[in-house]
C-alpha cells in the first residue's frame, strides 16, 4: 500500500496560516527543499486541495526558466513535472485540472483506491489552512 506523507509547516503559537488565511509567512530556502526531497524522494504523486492545486500550477512551470531558482527549487520543479498530480475538488472546473499528469477527483474518498494501487507514496503540501491555532494534544 501506498503511504500518503503531509509536508505541512506550523509556526510556533500553532498556526498554519497567517491572518489573511495565506502562506507567504514561510520562506522557501534549502533547508526546506532538502526536507521536501526527503519527503518526495519515494513519492509519485501529489494531492492538493483546489486552491493549493492552482497556486502551484501557476508558480513550478516558471522555476525552470527562473534564472534566480536556487538548486533544490529546480529540483522540486523537476520532481513535480513528472509527479501525478491529483486534485480533490468538487467544484473545480474539470477544464482547471489541466497541469500536465494531473487527476480530478470529485471524492476524496476516491484516494483510498489510489493508495491501493501500485506505486509510490503520495505527498501533500499544505499551503492554504484554516487561520486556527493546531491543537498539541491531537
Amino acid at each position: 500500500m501506498r503511504k500518503l506523507k503531509m509536508h505541512l509547516h506550523i509556526s510556533l503559537d500553532g498556526f498554519a496560516s497567517n491572518a489573511a488565511g495565506d502562506f507567504s509567512w514561510v520562506t522557501y530556502n534549502e533547508q526546506i527543499a532538502a526536507q521536501a526531497k526527503l519527503l518526495t524522494g519515494n513519492a509519485d504523486a501529489v494531492v492538493f486541495g483546489p486552491k493549493t492545486y492552482k497556486g502551484m500550477q501557476s508558480y513550478w512551470p516558471t522555476v525552470p526558466s527562473d534564472p534566480n531558482a536556487t538548486a533544490g527549487e529546480l529540483a522540486h520543479a523537476d520532481w513535480i513535472a513528472r509527479a501525478t498530480k491529483i486534485v480533490v475538488s468538487t467544484s473545480l472546473p474539470a477544464a482547471e485540472a489541466d497541469w500536465e499528469i494531473s487527476l480530478l477527483l470529485r471524492d476524496p474518498t476516491e484516494l483510498k483506491a489510489i493508495k491501493q494501487q501500485p506505486g509510490g507514496d503520495i505527498v501533500s503540501f499544505a499551503v492554504r489552512c484554516s487561520c486556527a491555532p493546531v491543537s498539541s494534544t491531537a
